[in-house]
């Protein structure tokens, strides 16, 4: 006899059979409460966590109430019964395997996409740099910052913050037409791939800068 047809009910034991299924639903959620009131009386407030592991690893947990069960349905003579908690059994102890297959799957697409994005960002890195200095030129898409290695043009865009340092408030938000020829300025800027610098913060730090003025054009 093969364990499928172990299970199967026999004529008149559909009644005891699907009361047997659901029975195990009903144990399970007992055991949940029995498990998160364990973990609560040691461990205390974070104690119902232990309820975590006992639901991720249900399929073999169940075996620890389900299996005496099934030995004193089978004894007491309740086949139907009996078969019915053996076949709830098996159907937790599938899907749960059933999770972990998905998870470890899962799992595995997102090393293969991590390591497919490293690969790009390295191939493809982006740079970041720090200017400090006093704005020697300035328009609607580029900035230029006088620095003590020169002149520096950095692109703008639609995203760029512009800031201004105050000394109490710290920095704070400011309008892009504040932003002039002269005044000492912080730009945080970055470069894709080695290409042009493009500026994500220009801040107006208010501060008197040491660094030659641009110079004037006649």
């Amino acid at each position: 006899m093969s364990v499928a047809s172990s299970l199967k009910p026999a004529p008149g034991e559909t009644l005891p059979f699907v009361g047997g299924c659901l029975s195990t639903g009903c144990l399970h959620g007992v055991a949940s409460i029995a498990v998160i009131a364990l973990g609560t009386s040691l461990g205390g407030r974070e104690g119902y966590l232990l309820a975590l592991p006992f639901w991720f690893f249900l399929g073999a947990f169940q075996w620890v109430y389900l299996a005496p069960l099934a030995l004193v349905l089978g004894r007491l003579r309740f086949v139907g019964a009996r078969r019915g908690v053996w076949v709830g059994g098996v159907i937790v102890l599938s899907l749960n395997l059933f999770y972990w297959v998905c998870l470890g799957v899962a799992g595995l697409v997102y090393q293969q996409k991590a390591a497919e994005v490293k690969r790009y960002a390295d191939s493809h890195p982006i740079t970041h740099r720090e200017l400090v200095g006093t704005v020697a030129a300035i328009d609607a898409k580029h900035i230029a910052v006088a620095t003590t290695e020169g002149v520096v043009s950095v692109g703008l865009q639609s995203t760029t913050y512009y800031l201004r340092r105050d000394p109490t408030l710290g920095n704070m938000k400011t309008p892009s037409e504040t932003v002039r020829v002269g005044p000492a300025v912080t730009v945080d800027a970055s470069s894709y791939d080695g290409g042009l610098l493009y500026a994500e913060y220009v801040t107006l730090t208010g501060e008197t800068n040491s660094l030659p003025s641009p110079p004037q054009s006649r």
